[in-house]
C-alpha cells in the first residue's frame, strides 16, 4: 500500500497542473470579448459548423475505437515460453527428472553432439532415413509453412544437434542460432522408433546445456497453440472456441501434451498476440493457415 505522502504528492501536482492549464488558456483568451467570439461564429456557415462537430464526434469515436480493439485483442494471447540459460542448470530436486534421463540415457550408451552445418550434407541419407521412420511410426505426413519439414537444402543449412548411441544416429534437432548469441532454439526434431525413451528431453535439456556453455542467453522452447485462452460465459466467441480445441482437439494435434511437456522446464511463458479483422474473418484465416500448414485440406482432417 502507497504511503498517503505519496497520494498527496500525486493529487497536490494534479492541481498543479490543472491550475497552470487554466491560467496559460487565460491568458490566451483574455484579449477576445465573448461578443466577439459569437460574431465570429455567426460568420461561419452553419453547415461548416455542422460538419466540424460532426468530424469532431467521429475523431473521438476512432480513438474510442483502437481502445475497443485493444482491450479485444489482448485478451488473445498465444502462451510463447522462453527459459533463461544463465539460471539453468540440472541441481536442485525441481531438475530431479531432468537429471534422471540424462543419467539413465548415458548409461544406455547415449551421447549428445552438435554438427557444424559444413559437415551436415555427409549425413543427409541418414538424417533423412531416421525423419521417414519417425513420420511412418507417427502415421503422418510433413506439414509445412510455419512447422518444420525435412528438405535438404534447409537442414544443410543449420547446425544439427544429434543423439548418438553406439556410434549411430538415433535422434536429431536442426538448431536456430540467434545473432549475437541471444537466443537458440530448434526446429525440427526427429528420432527412430528404438530410440530410447526419453530421448527428446534428454536432446533438449543437452540442447541447453550446451547453448549455456557458448553464452546463449535463451531457450526458446516455441508456442502452446490454444493454451492460454479464456473459457468462462463472458470470454468472446472464438476466445471459448480456442478453448474447446485446446481441450478436446488431440486428435488433430497434441495441444495439451505440448504445453504439458514444455512446463517440466519451467519456462518463463510470454503471451504473444493476435490481432485480426472480426466477425467470420478469424475462422477463415485458421482455415488458410491450417491448410497452408497441412499442404492442403485433405491434411487439415489427417494426420
Amino acid at each position: 500500500m502507497k504511503p498517503i505522502w505519496r497520494k498527496m504528492l500525486g493529487t497536490g501536482l494534479s492541481l498543479i497542473l490543472f491550475a497552470v492549464s487554466a491560467w496559460l488558456l487565460h491568458n490566451e483568451l483574455r484579449a477576445y470579448h465573448i461578443r466577439d467570439i459569437l460574431h465570429a461564429f455567426d460568420a461561419i456557415a452553419g453547415a461548416h459548423l455542422w460538419a466540424a462537430a460532426g468530424l469532431t464526434i467521429l475523431s473521438y469515436a476512432v480513438m474510442t475505437g483502437y481502445d475497443v480493439l485493444a482491450m479485444r485483442y489482448i485478451r488473445h494471447p498465444l502462451s510463447y515460453s522462453k527459459i533463461g540459460l544463465a539460471s539453468f542448470s540440472l541441481e536442485g530436486g525441481a531438475r530431479k527428472g531432468l537429471r534422471y534421463t540424462q543419467r539413465k540415457l548415458e548409461k544406455e550408451g547415449c551421447r549428445f553432439e552438435v554438427m557444424p552445418p559444413e559437415s551436415v550434407a555427409a549425413h543427409l541419407d541418414e538424417l533423412k532415413n531416421i525423419s521417414d521412420a519417425w513420420l511412418t511410426t507417427k502415421s503422418t505426413r510433413e506439414k509445412g509453412f510455419s512447422l518444420g519439414f525435412f528438405q535438404p537444402d534447409y537442414i544443410r543449412r543449420c547446425p544439427v544437434a544429434l543423439m548418438i548411441r553406439n556410434e549411430r544416429i538415433e535422434a536429431f534437432a536442426n538448431l536456430w542460432t540467434g545473432a549475437q548469441l541471444e537466443e537458440l532454439s530448434l526446429d525440427l526434431m526427429r528420432f527412430l522408433p528404438q530410440a530410447p525413451d526419453g530421448v527428446m528431453e534428454y536432446l533438449f535439456t543437452c540442447l541447453m546445456l550446451w547453448g549455456k556453455a557458448q553464452g546463449y542467453r535463451y531457450f526458446n522452447l516455441g508456442m502452446a497453440p490454444f493454451s492460454g485462452l479464456e473459457n468462462r460465459a463472458l470470454a468472446p466467441l472464438w476466445n471459448r472456441l480456442g478453448a474447446f480445441v485446446f481441450r478436446y482437439g488431440e486428435h488433430f494435434y497434441n495441444f495439451q501434451g505440448l504445453r504439458q511437456y514444455k512446463e517440466k522446464f519451467d519456462p518463463q511463458w510470454r503471451p504473444r498476440y493476435l490481432a485480426s479483422p472480426g466477425g467470420l474473418a478469424l475462422p477463415q484465416i485458421f482455415a488458410n493457415l491450417a491448410t497452408l500448414i497441412s499442404g492442403g485440406m485433405k491434411g487439415v482432417v489427417a494426420k
